[in-house]
């Protein structure tokens, strides 16, 4: 069963993700009769594991729905005082090592990404409370 928590859909709806598109030059930039593409990207099925410090990860699907790709390059919460976009990936000794992902999630469009436990998430560090099943 996921642990939900009190601020998991705060978190996401609020403030979690901070949208920047990276398709290049003057299509990623909003105009008079086209959307920002930060308005075609969706977070569904948010979730925050429970802890009561240190750290913690935000997970969900994040889907374009838009016709330019986005990618996602920060995030941020009143829960965390450091956030960071984190892939897993194997390392020299074949070993699955969480890193984070400096140039952001791209976003096909017309394509979603899973945040998932043992993927690409967010972590968030300096835990400002406990976060609640």
């Amino acid at each position: 069963m996921r642990k939900h928590t009190l601020i998991s859909t705060a978190i996401v709806s609020t403030s979690l993700l901070l949208l920047s598109a990276c398709g290049g030059g003057a299509e990623a930039e909003s105009t008079e009769t086209s959307a920002p593409v930060a308005d075609s990207v969706e977070v569904t099925d948010a979730w925050v594991k429970a802890a009561d410090d240190g750290m913690s990860a935000a997970f969900g699907s994040i889907e374009n729905t838009g016709s330019t790709d986005a990618t996602v390059v920060s995030a941020e919460s009143q829960a965390s005082t450091a956030l960071e976009l984190h892939e897993t990936v194997e390392n020299e000794s074949g070993e699955m090592v969480m890193r984070e992902k400096e140039n952001g999630f791209t976003i096909t469009a017309g394509q979603s990404l899973a945040l998932e436990p043992g993927g690409n998430h967010i972590m968030l560090m300096d835990l400002t409370d406990p976060i609640k099943p």
